[in-house]
């Protein structure tokens, strides 16, 4: 508005210098039109070229005021960013922390309520000849067990199939064995799941040693 007003200011000051000095030239009358249009062709130009270069001057400045704009909009858009990529970042971390969190708590709930299944004993009763009575005896010193299953590579043990066994109790079973046809070595499977029917397996080995087995690992 300033630039605009100062034009307008030299523009009326250059008027009234140019009527003053036309007036006091005399040059009142024109002869003919071509005389009439060179004057006003010759008055206007350097009107014209001011405004020109005012017009110029307000299109630099208005260029700067948006260049400084668009730069504050990028400076806006970067800080945006970077608060979004920092929100993201805390969010990430935040559900990583609940995961583990999660994983933790169902980690100590499985703990709370896994059964134990070890097998006790294992041993002899009476024997007559070659035929010998053993005594196998699985105990649960952990959590209620469910769905219990005992499987062996060589002798068929349903017989200690059960459905529930609780916290601290025992399942026993006599088997008749005939030693002269007993393997070298014995593998037991028991297969369980805890009370939200999480799976489990243990596996015992055991090897014949005079006319009996002796456990080799568990």
């Amino acid at each position: 508005m300033r630039l605009f007003t100062a034009g307008g200011i030299l523009t009326v000051i250059y008027f009234v210098v140019l009527g003053v000095w036309i007036n006091g030239a005399g040059l009142t009358h024109v002869s003919s039109w071509n005389e009439l249009g060179d004057f006003f062709a010759g008055v206007f130009s350097p009107v014209a070229f001011l405004w020109l270069i005012l017009g110029f001057i307000q299109q630099h400045k208005e260029l700067v005021n948006n260049t400084a704009q668009l730069n504050l909009q990028a400076q806006e858009l970067k800080k945006s960013v970077e608060q979004a990529a920092i929100m993201a970042s805390l969010t990430s971390e935040q559900l990583q922390f609940e995961r583990e969190k999660v994983s933790q708590e169902a980690m100590k709930l499985k703990a709370s309520i896994m059964p134990v299944i070890e097998i006790e004993r294992f041993s002899w009763g009476t024997m007559s000849g070659k035929v010998a009575d053993q005594v196998f005896t699985i105990k649960n010193k952990g959590k209620p067990a469910k769905n219990i299953v005992v499987t062996s590579d060589c002798y068929d043990f349903k017989e200690m199939n059960k459905s529930f066994l609780p916290e601290g109790d025992s399942i026993t079973k006599l088997y008749r064995i005939n030693m002269n046809t007993a393997p070298e070595k014995l593998n037991i499977k028991v297969v369980f799941s805890d009370a939200l029917g999480n799976a489990y397996e243990a596996a015992f080995s055991y090897k014949k040693v005079d006319n009996q087995f002796e456990i080799v690992s568990q």
